[in-house]
């Protein structure tokens, strides 16, 4: 058994330094063990000994031999070296080992990150002033990109169609922001800025990168502003109350002669209604995107004039001396072929008197209009005992018209009114009397849809056309031996 020399700890045949304060085991100078006899003091060393392993007391002759030997400075250098070592080696470990997992990681996060501006495509549409803005992306390649950052290109079967939905929700999700966008001029700067659906590129552990960025717009040609209406000719049809409009569109130039209108209000067209030429949506848009053409204006309100349609005549001051003329000479001619068959009678002194004008009011739907060409002869008799008596002719003339082109016409089918009464035993056509004439005419029934008006030298029997009264018993004195009337005007014969 050896004992170190400089702490007395107990040092095993193999040992070469002291297990407990590192001192070089000599050998030589080691010291031996040794029996003692069991006293007291053997016992206290033994108790020692128990309590503390490998410690040993020297007796008190030992004092001199077993005081520790100083250390060497060269020895804890060593062990300094050594941690040093020790630390530097495992630092270099876990250096490598960090740095491998960051490469690592890098390269992971490089596979799973897509630069999205490489499948953006910008460009700007239409002409100087009108510009549009377009982003389009490569939805194709940027598709391809997705499935292979998320690791769906080797997969099959179901797990490919789960890989394929996700990339789908990923490209789905993805919008880009062009700012401006629209009414774009040469010089203009827009800004391209991307949005995307977040919880889906979260949910895929993917990574999308986009760097916003301005384009400034250039090549953009002028537009050329046209006034479309400029080649629109319009025919009217029909008559003022029951006319309408079509067009034609007169154009040459590739664009605009393509272009059609719709009509609002295109029906029953009187003299002063009003009517709407638009241009479809489809060809504003065609005309701009394809010709660079800018309509001057999309629409264009027109008013029915009386040189557009043929009109009914709404007052006589409109009749002109030729249409008078010709209605004149109808009613003669009536007036004459009606007496010509009266073989117990004649008429003479045949003079013009005045006219009446009748046309619809507001509440009738009819658009005719009625002229009376008033008319006084004197009628003779076969038998010598009866007197000549004068009467008032009336003879309707239908639709007198005002033409587009200025002329004036009327129908040629007329009619003679007669009350039809008698002067003792033979009938005699026309009226005895001016205002059994008038208000033959003019019944209670006809006034609520028609409106008169009388030529001068004639008289109204009515204060109001809308409020008829009967003449005064005074007025109907010299009808002596003539009754009332009830006929009714009979405006469609």
């Amino acid at each position: 058994m050896m004992f170190c020399k400089s702490c007395g700890a107990q040092i095993s045949e193999s040992d070469k330094f002291c297990t407990q304060c590192g001192t070089p085991v000599d050998r030589d100078s080691a010291a031996p063990s040794t029996d003692i006899d069991a006293t007291p003091q053997e016992a206290q060393v033994t108790d020692q000994t128990e309590y503390k392993d490998f410690t040993y007391s020297p007796m008190p002759n030992d004092t001199q031999q077993a005081q520790p030997a100083q250390k060497k400075p060269f020895n804890k250098k060593i062990i300094i070296l050594i941690a040093v070592l020790v630390l530097v080696f495992i630092g270099i470990t876990v250096g490598g080992i960090l740095a491998m997992n960051n490469i690592r990681h890098k390269k992971i996060r490089k596979q799973k990150t897509i630069n999205v501006n490489e499948y953006v495509e910008f460009e700007v549409k239409g002409y100087n002033g009108q510009g549009e803005a377009i982003v389009r992306i490569d939805y194709d390649d940027l598709f391809d990109a997705v499935m292979k950052a998320i690791g769906g290109n080797n997969a099959s079967g179901a797990k490919k169609y789960i890989y394929r939905a996700t990339a789908l929700e990923v490209c789905d999700g993805i919008f880009f922001k062009a700012t401006p966008d629209k009414e774009l001029s040469n010089g203009d700067k827009v800004r391209i800025e991307m949005e995307y659906d977040e919880t889906a590129v979260k949910e895929a552990g993917i990574v999308l990168e986009f760097e916003g960025y301005d384009v400034k717009v250039k090549g953009l040609n002028d537009v050329n502003t046209v006034d479309i209406f400029e080649y629109v000719e319009l025919t009217f049809q029909g008559r003022s109350g029951a006319a309408w409009v079509s067009y034609e569109n007169t154009a040459k130039d590739r664009g605009l002669r393509d272009v059609h209108f719709t009509i609002n209000n295109n029906y029953n067209l009187s003299v002063g209604d009003e009517f709407t030429l638009t241009v479809n949506d489809y060809y504003v848009d065609m005309l701009l995107d394809d010709y660079g053409i800018v309509l001057k204006s999309t629409s264009k309100t027109y008013k029915v004039e009386k040189g557009n349609v043929d009109s009914y005549i709404e007052s006589l001051s409109e009749v002109s001396e030729s249409l008078l003329n010709e209605m004149k000479e109808y009613a003669e001619e009536e007036i004459e072929d009606i007496y010509r068959w009266e073989w117990d009678m004649e008429i003479s002194d045949i003079e013009y008197m005045g006219m009446y004008l009748i046309s619809p009011n507001d509440t009738n739907s009819y658009y005719g209009n009625y002229a009376f060409v008033i008319y006084t002869g004197t009628v003779t008799f076969d038998d010598e005992d009866r007197e000549p008596v004068k009467v008032f002719l009336p003879v309707q003339v239908n639709n007198l018209i005002h033409n587009a082109d200025g002329s004036q016409e009327c129908d040629s089918w007329v009619s003679l009114w007669d009350d039809g009464r008698s002067d003792g035993d033979s009938e005699c056509t026309g009226y005895l009397s001016e205002i059994n004439m008038f208000l033959d005419v003019f019944n209670e029934e006809n006034l609520l849809s028609f409106t008169y008006e009388i030529s001068e030298g004639m008289r109204d029997y009515y204060d109001n056309p809308l409020e008829p009264e009967l003449p005064t018993e005074k007025e109907t004195q010299f009808q002596t031996g003539l009754e009332g009337t009830d006929a009714d005007m009979d405006m469609a014969r």
